[in-house]
């Protein structure tokens, strides 16, 4: 064994002076110089702790800076156009139609739905009030031609209700669809009434049923699935172009219908005089049929007695002779 090694049992040789033990650090003391930290004081102990930012103080603590503002104010917005255009609460009389990016996609019902925010998807709600069409839409003239070939300028008010919003959403520009169907209607009975008839209420009446029914024919014919509430007129009147040729027209109108009611009291004043003259006959009749011989005579002094109430009168006898003298005429003429 060499004299040289080391017995297997000694220890290593020390390479270098050993590390000196130190105590842990006092919480109450401060800390070795430099190395940045210090212990709790009374003061620190008795201090409030310090907590994070909660809530919209967080949200801004993550995103400072105007730009940061900026951002919080379009993210808001996004969160409440999402909220108005993805939540949908309909009541119960209300029924809708969701259609994806135009296209029809399902119905839904009264009560809570949720669906994609607009554009992506859009809700058209169909309750119980009743649409509106209204021709002409921005208050212009709507001239057309009536049966007798007169221009009017036609206004009328189309209110419907859909009745099955899948099949009115199915047809691509329903509202167009039964804004025509309205129009033929309309322009069809225009065709068979003439204008004074047309501006007369009994008859606009009957005009305004006929069209409602023919329009809610075309409207059933497309399948456009709603039922037509009514169809009135709003405005029947004269072109602006035509008002005084229509004012002579009227007034000659008007001319005719007075001498059209004299004509007709005149004739019903005769009908009553033969009816007076034809009754007077018949109990002259039934008289003499009762006693032909008193009747003749009777008949004979009532003629007599008529011709000489309106005729000068010649009296003869024994004795002189008197002539009344005769009477001048009514308007001093000769006699």
């Amino acid at each position: 064994m060499n004299e040289r090694e080391p017995p297997m049992n000694d220890p290593a040789p020390s390479t270098g002076p050993e590390p000196e033990s130190r105590p842990a650090p006092s919480p109450w003391l401060p800390g070795p110089a430099g190395d940045g930290r210090r212990a709790a004081g009374l003061d620190d102990m008795l201090r409030a702790p310090v907590r994070p930012p909660r809530g919209w103080a967080a949200w801004r603590a993550l995103l400072p800076g105007p730009r940061g503002a900026l951002l919080q104010v379009v993210a808001a917005l996004a969160l409440v156009w999402v909220g108005f255009t993805s939540i949908h609460v309909l009541a119960p009389d209300e029924g809708g139609t969701v259609s994806t990016l135009g296209r029809y996609d399902h119905a839904i019902g009264p009560g809570l739905s949720l669906t994609w925010p607009w554009p992506l998807q859009a809700v058209r709600v169909q309750g119980a009030r009743a649409d509106l069409i209204e021709v002409p839409a921005s208050g212009g003239e709507n001239l057309l031609l009536t049966g007798d070939g007169y221009l009017v300028n036609l206004a009328w008010r189309l209110r419907y209700h859909v009745a099955d919003p899948a099949r009115f959403a199915r047809v691509a520009h329903a509202d167009a669809a039964l804004r025509g169907a309205g129009a033929a209607a309309v322009r069809e009975g225009l065709g068979a009434i003439d204008l004074i008839g047309l501006m007369g209420p009994a008859r606009r009446d009957e005009f305004e049923r006929a069209a409602r029914a023919r329009a809610q024919a075309g409207a059933d014919r497309w399948g456009l699935g709603v039922r037509v509430e009514s169809l009135e007129l709003t405005k029947v009147a004269i072109p602006a172009r035509l008002a005084d040729s229509w004012t002579r027209v009227k007034a000659a109108q008007d001319e005719v219908a007075r001498l059209d009611d004299q004509t007709e009291a005149y004739a019903r004043e005769l009908n009553a005089r033969a009816e007076a003259e034809a009754g007077a006959f018949n109990a002259d009749l039934a008289q003499y049929r009762a006693a032909p011989a008193l009747t003749r005579r009777r008949l004979y002094y009532d003629m007599m007695d008529t011709v000489l109430a309106r005729n000068p009168k010649v009296i003869g006898g024994t004795g002189a002779l008197t002539l009344p003298a005769p009477k001048k005429p009514a308007g001093g003429g000769q006699p």
